[in-house]
């Protein structure tokens, strides 16, 4: 059970290929390379444990097109576009040892305007000892296609004696082989060709058309796990076997001293002027040199001239390649809902402007440059109640983030400190800089209403780190925030920090009228969000709360940032329901087939004017036991009412399960919590279960069963209580146990303890498939193949919940005492 320490004041109290971005494009007609120098470490050495891979997206597949190559007439490493294939493999047949391998090649057809992942792996690959020399001698050549091994044949060390050329990007500079076999033969996902090529001449031509993005050396066997896992990540240079990494237009690499150099695309790419004759509209032919409007789909890019008459003020997506602003007079506004995509290099001697609801999208990690301002505005929540706060972190530098620079009303704020020992609140006054990566609750003392607040500063941009704290499993909240202009995705964030977080992240967002109601925070984890309204994209300038695995450092990168609306601001009066607003982040998460939200259901508790939901999801990859990624914890500050589904004894908001099988119930304790006496009532929210399930609450004190589908179910509180043991859910097959159609009653089970022996007596020919037994509490106690008699010498006196699991799909709860 996650616990917040209170604070009165404060509180009132998989697959498709898919990189993260375009990367970089291109374009055949300009004869877009890179070209990585010759390095001991890359081309200059003998190669026989190594990994090429990269994401690609080619126009068109008809052509001869290089993806990459490494190599020239005597040895070569390739991977490149033909009459709808993709072509993979390597070849040696210069003297460097015999007998001389005339190459393994794979091939796999591909569609054009595909986003595809290939990986070229060198697995311990040996001078060979056999002559002459086959297909299958070893499996050192092995070939991924989007994470999964295609095939793997026989591949042998490259450049024992020398250097095979430099490492290109997107062209053939010079004498290559290629296959010629006159049919392939097929062999695991793919097909191979062996030995049969031709030496072509030529040079300065098979110019790719089309995207690359994540292109990477490894001096490294790199693992299917590792491939797949990382594949979506973009890994920065300093990682340990990494030789060359391609981050925007610019391709890093390990010199011959061991030091990172870079290297630029070969041919710059067109600069589209803006000259600002007509107006301030981007997309208006008028406004540029010659007329011509920059091509997104191109990644052209963008110099904006000083001294014109109009500038552009942005409210739709544009994408751009490199950006350049002349001087200070030169401008870019951003509006609401605009969001610019910046994919290579930006240089800002002028001034841009990112209004609240815009968003400027800054791929490449490399620093921005210029001596010109950028400013930030975020409009708070709308601050209807006195004494509510709201959670915001900084987009821009520290030393740009002083607090009273940019909140002008009078402010109250607190940070968590994680880093004491319990964790506290502390107060920090107006003056203090926000910490980069850090979240910090602020609340405008006697002032009401929306207000709008401006970061003015140099936008932070490529890595972030940010310390996090584990106490204890009661004490390892930490509050951080997104660190960017632009939002970010807290499933990517999640997934390259696996190690240091909890798989769920929780917003502040009061929305009820009494202090401290668990519905306050909504979380979202793989499960998805509780309450419904978050798709788990974070905006720009807003803060969270994590757990911590361990003391550690959290790391925001680039590609965890998402090109998604940067509205969304969580606070006060701020939940309305977005639970049919799908974005990436939600299809991430979504594993069920029919719908974004299939496998799912929301139960709520509510009370007068408050209210606690629980969300249960059933979806592949979650199982029946705690999940990091699948199952959040209840955020315990005492609330006024809380309702929460239970895994052993722990209290969980979110639940994730294995899916439901058909004919196959199965069962979810609930607990509750609640600070008055008064009338309640447990319903469904919202619920994607499949109809031939029946979603039964099981009122066990009272000994009532409803279909939660058909009817709310009501009781009342004499005052104030935590109950673990009253409610179980059932999520039945209608075939089964229907309301009034159950084949097995209760009446035909009689159960009772005899010392130290359960003893269950049976008045029908169906016998229990499964027993289980909780205390009161919801704790797990027995779980076994059914048996008429059961040694019971673990249990103390108490009373306990028998749970009887049939074949045919019905589940019996009885209540026994064991004295």
């Amino acid at each position: 059970m996650k616990t917040l320490l209170h604070l009165t004041l404060l509180f009132c109290l998989f697959s498709t290929a898919q990189p993260p971005n375009n990367g970089f494009y291109l374009d055949a007609a300009e004869s877009d390379y890179f070209k990585i120098p010759n390095s001991d470490y890359i081309n200059d050495t003998a190669i026989n444990n190594r990994t090429y891979e990269t994401y690609f997206y080619v126009n068109d597949t008809s052509n001869r097109q290089m993806i990459f190559m490494e190599g020239n007439d005597k040895r070569e490493i390739i991977a490149y576009i033909e009459g709808g294939y993709l072509i993979v493999g390597a070849h040696n047949t210069d003297d460097d040892y015999l007998p001389v391998w005339g190459g393994t090649f794979f091939r796999k057809a591909i569609s054009s305007q595909t986003w595809y992942h290939v990986a070229l792996v060198f697995d311990n690959a040996q001078v060979p000892v056999t002559d002459p020399i086959s297909a299958t001698d070893n499996t050192a050549l092995k070939w991924y296609l989007n994470g999964v091994l295609q095939d793997e044949k026989s591949g042998f060390q490259i450049g024992g004696n020398g250097n095979h050329s430099e490492l290109l990007i997107g062209y053939k500079n010079q004498k290559l082989w290629f296959p010629t076999c006159s049919s392939w033969s097929s062999s695991g996902l793919s097909e191979y060709c062996f030995q049969q090529t031709i030496n072509e001449d030529g040079g300065g031509e098979n110019y790719f058309d089309g995207y690359i993005w994540g292109f990477r050396v490894w001096n490294d066997v790199r693992t299917a796990t590792e491939i797949n896992y990382n594949k979506d990540n973009y890994i920065e240079m300093g990682t340990a076997d990494l030789l060359a990494a391609l981050d925007g237009d610019t391709v890093t690499y390990i010199d011959d001293n061991l030091e990172e150099q870079e290297v630029d695309n070969a041919n710059p790419s067109v600069v589209r002027e803006w000259e600002g004759n007509q107006s301030s509209d981007w997309s208006d032919p008028l406004n540029w040199k010659n007329s011509l409007v920059p091509d997104d789909a191109k990644q052209e890019g963008v110099f904006i001239k000083k001294s014109c008459t109009y500038y552009p003020e942005i409210n739709i997506t544009v994408v751009a390649g490199d950006l350049e602003l002349e001087n200070e007079t030169s401008k870019i506004n951003i509006l609401s809902g605009g969001l610019l995509d910046l994919a290579y290099d930006v240089i800002n001697d002028g001034s841009i402007t990112v209004e609240d609801g815009g968003s400027i999208y800054i791929r490449e990690s490399t620093p921005i440059t210029g001596t010109g301002t950028f400013s930030v505005k975020r409009a708070s929540p709308s601050y209807l109640q006195p004494d509510l706060y709201s959670i915001w972190s900084t987009p821009v530098a520290e030393t740009d983030s002083q607090l009273n620079t940019i909140f002008l009303h009078d402010i109250k704020t607190y940070k968590y400190d994680s880093s004491q020992n319990p964790s506290a609140y502390v107060e920090v006054g107006s003056n203090e800089t926000m910490e980069v990566g850090r979240g910090y609750f602020i609340k405008p003392q006697n002032v009401s209403g929306s207000l709008e607040m401006t970061f003015t500063g140099k936008l932070n941009n490529g890595n972030i780190n940010e310390p996090v704290y584990f106490n204890s499993s009661e004490d390892n909240f930490n509050l951080i925030g997104n660190p960017y202009p632009s939002s970010i995705s807290w499933l990517k964030l999640q997934k390259d920090n696996t190690s240091i977080l909890d798989g769920t992240m929780y917003y502040w967002n009061h929305t009820q009228t009494a202090p401290n109601s668990a519905s306050d925070y909504i979380s979202f984890n793989q499960t998805g969000s509780n309450p419904p309204g978050s798709s788990g994209i974070i905006a720009s300038g807003q803060g969270f709360f994590v757990g911590a695995k361990q003391n550690g450092t959290v790391k925001f990168k680039n590609n965890h940032k998402v090109f998604e609306s940067n509205t969304q601001f969580y606070s006060i009066e701020n939940n309305t329901q977005f639970i049919n607003s799908n974005t990436s982040d939600q299809s991430i998460a979504n594993n069920a087939a029919e719908g974004p939200n299939s496998g799912r259901s929301w139960i709520r508790l509510t009370g007068g004017d408050e209210f606690s939901s629980t969300l249960i999801g059933f979806l592949a990859g979650a199982s029946d036991a705690y999940d990091s990624a699948y199952d959040g914890e209840l955020v315990d500050e005492g609330p006024q009412l809380a309702l929460y589904s239970l895994i052993d004894s722990g209290k969980y908001v979110i639940q994730g399960r294995s899916e439901l099988v058909s004919g196959t119930g199965t069962t979810i304790n609930l607990g509750f919590e609640v600070k008055t006496a008064g009338t309640y009532s447990i319903s469904i929210d919202q619920e994607f279960i499949d109809s031939n399930f029946d979603i039964i609450l099981d009122d066990l004190e009272l000994d009532v069963q409803t279909d939660l589908r058909l009817t709310d179910y009501t009781f009342n509180m004499q005052g104030a209580a935590e109950n673990n043991g009253r409610f179980v859910l059932h999520y039945s097959p209608k075939e089964t146990l229907g309301l009034g159609e159950a084949t097995i009653s209760k009446k035909e089970i009689k159960v009772y303890f005899e010392s130290d022996r359960l003893i269950t007596i049976l008045k029908t020919q169906n016998v229990p498939g499964y027993i289980t037994v909780h205390d009161i509490k919801g704790n797990l106690k027995l779980s076994q193949y059914f048996e008429e008699k059961i040694i019971t010498s673990n249990l103390y006196s108490g009373l306990y919940l028998v749970t009887y699991d049939f074949k045919n799909g019905q589940s019996l709860i009885k209540k026994v005492i064991k004295k």
